[in-house]
């Protein structure tokens, strides 16, 4: 047996060691599998098209096309372009009965068998499958989350900001835990790994997505993280030489709240639009590897410029035109680099006067962030749902619906590519942490998302989702790849694969627990929808949350020394789960009753918990978002009766 690499690029050679490293994992009595790279037979892989199969795609370098015909003695393993090399390569080895749950070694399981046949041509069901940074991330989780991606069949990737600084700071600085020295990175640092972070990207030919908010403050010279001492660093006051490029708020051009990266542009004048246009062309001209060039506003809302020549449009009108200035400095340049804009807060509004010059050059960017998740994108968008635009009083949409409505605006006036960037895997997370109502509810978003005339997803969340396991990734990436999976298929999958015989013990326990946390009700919690806090049910299972936990600590006790790694880990983190979820669910028991200063206490208590184990978690749990989003909530409630 010996493996032939058809196709001289990057991703075919490492597509070509991955393929022999889990083969003779699989099968370690054939011993070395060497590695050929001109004709031959044995393996083949390659691109389709250089073993003349035909790939029929719309779009070659956006849609990804696997073909596999293959055996024991070999075969093609083939892709339309060179990351659908990698991907096929990774569901041969899938359809022979590898898994990868979550991300690291111990998150693999490969079994010991000779390969059997295999023979598929399959087009994944999104075209664009994308994570982002976000969340407290070490330079490891980052790198582990990149090597997992395609194992799961993402095809791409996303950096946040000029660099990931922020991410990385959240996590060095150890947010949340008094148990760990407070670490310190700087942000050349912080850029450095950034670049390692590209190579790695590239050297699985992902589609690239950089940068989003900070372009109202790098074009001016400005620190995007700038803001009062102890925050990231950076000046407090916007310098007089550029305060005429700031939003005018209650009279003054300043920090917004006292952040820069919070703060809004004086998008009428004539030279902040320039400025931002010769930066975004400067950048691309530099950064030729990116894809797909975010360029957002402010990460906030209730502060666009009030002066008299910007109130004379709303805000994405000169948005709007902004976007078409970089599109012509971009095209005066000879720069073919996809902008991708946002629907965000107030750019929610379609545009009423401005239109895009060149639709060919954009990429919408649906950011619902405001909504629940008790609604998929199957709904029907509300006839009433588009409020009218106030300036700096940002009516929020809550419901689907309600989000749907003013897509549907966007739609009429924009007929380009569209992406939704979602946050299942932020605060949403820890409002259900038995994983299944957030793994139903993203898998349902997948299915309907092309409804909304949307293509695909970018994730805006923690890279590490697998408290008490990673089902919810899973779901996400496995729906978006292939339609004909269903919810119950995904699920027994994940769990046969995490907790071997005893699969359905664990199974059932966070069964239970998901209808234990009402997803309706947990959903809402600090998102200001008019539920009441108070609420004997809830009361209730919490108390049955002791019932159904105590007895599953002896089941994972019983399971821990499984000898398959994935099996152990997955047990030993069930076990570690059934302690905290004890300590978090007498913290929403409290809440409940309305006793908000023992609430707090005992959400506290959780916090120490995770804390005081998180070197052995941190791969799976973000105590830093956990933290600040749930404590956010606890550290502000107020009298009995508040709602929240």
């Amino acid at each position: 047996m010996h493996i032939n690499c058809k196709t001289n690029c990057r991703t075919s050679f490492y597509a070509a060691e991955e393929l022999k490293k889990y083969l003779m994992m699989m099968w370690p009595e054939g011993g070395d599998i060497p590695i050929c790279y001109e004709d031959g037979n044995g393996f083949r892989i390659g691109l389709t098209g250089d073993f003349g199969i035909k790939a029929d795609v719309a779009n070659a370098y956006y849609d990804d096309l696997i073909y596999i015909d293959a055996d024991v003695n070999g075969g093609i393993i083939a892709g339309n372009n060179e990351r659908s090399i990698l991907l096929a390569v990774y569901e041969f080895l899938r359809a022979n009965g590898c898994r990868w749950i979550f991300v690291g070694k111990d998150g693999e399981f490969v079994p010991h068998k000779k390969v059997e046949k295999v023979k598929c041509i399959k087009k994944p069901y999104l075209r664009f499958r994308s994570a982002a940074t976000e969340g407290a991330a070490s330079r490891e989780n980052v790198l582990d989350f990149i090597e997992f991606a395609p194992k799961i069949g993402l095809n791409s990737f996303m950096t946040e900001f000029d660099t990931s600084y922020i991410y990385h700071q959240q996590y060095y600085r150890h947010f949340g835990n008094k148990y760990r020295v407070n670490e310190d990175i700087s942000n050349e640092v912080a850029l450095s790994w950034k670049m390692e972070f590209q190579s790695e990207i590239s050297k699985r030919s992902f589609m690239y997505h950089d940068r989003g908010h900070g372009w109202t403050a790098e074009p001016f010279g400005v620190y995007m993280m700038s803001g009062p001492a102890g925050f990231f660093g950076g000046i407090e006051e916007v310098p007089e030489n550029v305060r005429q490029y700031y939003a005018l708020v209650n009279g003054k051009r300043g920090f917004y709240e006292g952040y820069a990266i919070n703060t809004n542009l004086c998008m009428s004048n004539p030279e902040t639009r320039k400025l931002v246009a010769e930066d975004v062309v400067r950048f691309a001209k530099v950064h030729k590897n990116v894809d797909f060039l975010h360029v957002w506003l402010a990460d906030n809302c209730d502060n666009h410029c009030e002066c008299d020549e910007c109130r004379k449009k709303i805000p994405t009108d000169w948005y709007v035109m902004m976007l078409n200035d970089i599109d012509r400095e971009l095209t005066e340049n000879g720069l073919d680099t996809k902008i991708v804009f946002i629907m965000y807060h107030e750019l929610f509004w379609a545009p009423e006067t401005v239109k895009f010059n060149n639709e060919d050059r954009f990429i919408l960017l649906f950011a619902p962030i405001s909504r629940v998740y008790t609604e998929d994108y199957g709904v029907e968008p509300a006839k009433d749902g588009v409020k009218p635009f106030v300036l700096n009083n940002h009516p929020k949409p809550r419901g689907m619906a309600e989000n749907l409505a003013y897509l549907k605006k966007w739609r009429e006036v924009f007929h380009g590519e569209a992406i939704a960037f979602e946050y299942h895997f932020h605060w949403v997370l820890f409002r259900d942490f038995s994983g299944l109502n957030v793994a139903k509810s993203v898998y349902d978003d997948v299915r309907t998302v092309k409804k909304a005339k949307l293509n695909g997803f970018i994730e805006d969340g923690t890279l590490r989702a697998a408290f008490p396991n990673g089902l919810p990734v899973y779901a996400w990436a496995r729906a978006m790849f292939d339609e004909k999976l269903s919810f119950d298929e995904i699920v027994e999958d994940y769990y046969k694969t995490a907790y071997g015989d005893s699969w359905n013990d664990a199974y059932d326990y966070l069964k239970k627990l998901s209808l234990l946390f009402d997803f309706k009700y947990f959903s809402c919690v600090g998102r200001k929808l008019g539920v009441e806090a108070i609420n004997p049910q809830i009361v209730q299972y919490m108390r049955d949350v002791v019932k159904i936990t105590e007895p599953m600590k002896i089941v994972s006790e019983n399971n821990i020394k499984t000898p398959v790694r994935c099996v152990s880990v997955s047990w030993q983190l069930m076990r570690r789960f059934c302690d905290f979820i004890l300590l978090y669910a007498k913290a929403f028991e409290y809440l409940a009753e309305g006793k908000f200063k023992e609430a707090k206490e005992n959400f506290h208590k959780s916090v120490d918990y995770a804390a005081r184990h998180e070197e052995e978690m941190q791969k799976y749990f973000d105590l830093g978002v956990f933290a600040n989003l749930m404590g956010y909530v606890f550290d502000n409630l107020d009298l009995p009766g508040t709602l929240i």
